[in-house]
């Protein structure tokens, strides 16, 4: 299985929080940009996350996760994801 390069996944996360939060203006989206204080995800839209991330990575979360930072989801997702890597 190829290995998805850091830019390669955060492009489709980009893609992910784009489905889940509309106004999102992609190009503001960095490692360090927080999901809640600077993108405004609630803990509705977190659960939705949730939801696609395992949809498009294939695995199952085991409990909520908090997830601060972008860079918070793409670590769990490349120790976790068992496909799209």
């Amino acid at each position: 299985m190829r290995k998805m390069s850091q830019m390669n996944l955060e492009e489709k996360l980009k893609g992910i929080l784009k489905e889940i939060a509309p106004g999102t203006d992609l190009s503001r989206i960095r490692p360090e940009t927080e999901l809640a204080a600077e993108l405004g995800l609630n803990s509705m839209d977190s659960l939705m996350l949730m939801m696609q991330i395992e949809d498009e990575f294939g695995f199952e979360f085991t409990r909520q996760e908090n997830f601060r930072t972008v860079e918070d989801v793409c670590r769990y997702i490349r120790e976790n994801a068992t496909r799209n890597l």
